[in-house]
């Protein structure tokens, strides 16, 4: 009744969304259609990033928007700072501050979380059940130190960010901790998504159905949110009464950091692998595939035309059609 009160319909009717989603049983019964779509995304789940060095290595692509969020020369301090002086002792301290930087270094996806979270059996089949847990953690390990290589040094940053800015006369030290250790979360939150439960996307909150229709959404989520933030920040540069081209320079830095560097990067690492073996570089297969990749962003967040439309510029220039969400 309060929040009806004090935040108008619209804003309940989202909490009471979410607040059954928290309290709903992830590992119910489910029924014939429910449960194949259940097996067939943690198939593709699987197929797609456990235990695969090349998916682990694209975690590089990140870079791009660790670069939006805090700035192509504060990304370099970040990344000197951190690896340049006791990585280890570091790794150690941020862990031991942030409960959700240490959660998600355990499983940092919604999706590898569902799938590995299953129902424990009971008596003789609880060990083997048990077992295979740790077994499909284990093929997610080397995806997740990668996309803590860039994680930790961001949330570093943040964290002492604030604490150069606060004012110990407004603040108490523990106040100015609190806001460091909220602002180091929150730069993750923003790259690289949180994968904790009460913030998956409400299109995951659906079906079995609706969630295989958008596997890995959480990635695009945060491609989508980050360029929504740019776009966002150029309207209210608008309404300050700033000209054209102050509003368009923050929503360009935001596609092209989101859409098309992190594209760029990811087919470079792709055709960088092969090129270590001995096999030439292929620019023609290098352009096609970074087309692709802008066309995966851009239309990520769009269930059904995420995987329609790349798929199409792929027959469009003469590529095999293969895409391991689509569980055909």
């Amino acid at each position: 009744g309060c929040i009806l009160e004090q935040f108008g319909n619209d804003m309940y009717s989202v909490m009471s969304s979410w607040v059954e989603h928290q309290w709903a049983n992830q590992n119910g019964q489910k029924g014939l259609v429910d449960g194949w779509a259940s097996w067939a995304r943690t198939a593709m789940t699987l197929g797609a990033l456990s235990y695969r060095l090349t998916t682990a290595l694209l975690n590089v692509a990140n870079i791009a928007t660790v670069s939006l969020y805090l700035g192509p020369q504060n990304t370099i301090t970040a990344l000197h700072n951190f690896y340049g002086r006791g990585m280890s002792d570091r790794c150690k301290e941020i862990f031991s501050k942030s409960v959700f930087v240490a959660q998600r270094a355990e499983v940092f996806d919604a999706n590898i979380r569902e799938n590995v979270q299953k129902q424990v059996g009971i008596g003789k089949w609880k060990k083997l059940k048990e077992t295979e847990q740790k077994l499909l953690m284990a093929g997610f390990k080397p995806i997740m130190l990668t996309d803590m290589m860039l994680a930790l040094p961001a949330w570093q940053f943040e964290y002492e960010r604030v604490y150069r800015e606060a004012d110990p006369t407004k603040r108490t030290p523990e106040q100015i901790e609190a806001d460091a250790v909220r602002a180091g979360d929150r730069a993750v939150r923003k790259c690289f998504g949180s994968g904790m439960k009460q913030d998956v996307n409400a299109l995951q909150r659906g079906s079995e159905m609706t969630k295989t229709l958008t596997t890995f959404y959480s990635y695009f989520a945060v491609v989508h949110n980050m360029v929504a933030g740019k776009v966002a920040e150029g309207r209210r540069i608008g309404y300050q009464g700033g000209d054209w081209k102050a509003q368009a320079a923050p929503i360009a830095n935001g596609v092209l950091c989101m859409y098309i560097m992190q594209s760029i990067i990811d087919a470079a690492v792709r055709q960088l692998i092969p090129t270590l073996t001995g096999d030439e570089w292929d620019w023609e297969k290098f352009w096609k595939k970074s087309a692709t990749n802008i066309a995966d962003n851009v239309f990520g967040a769009v269930p059904v035309a995420r995987d329609v439309v790349p798929r199409f510029m792929e027959a469009m220039m003469g590529e095999r059609v293969q895409d391991v969400r689509i569980p055909i």
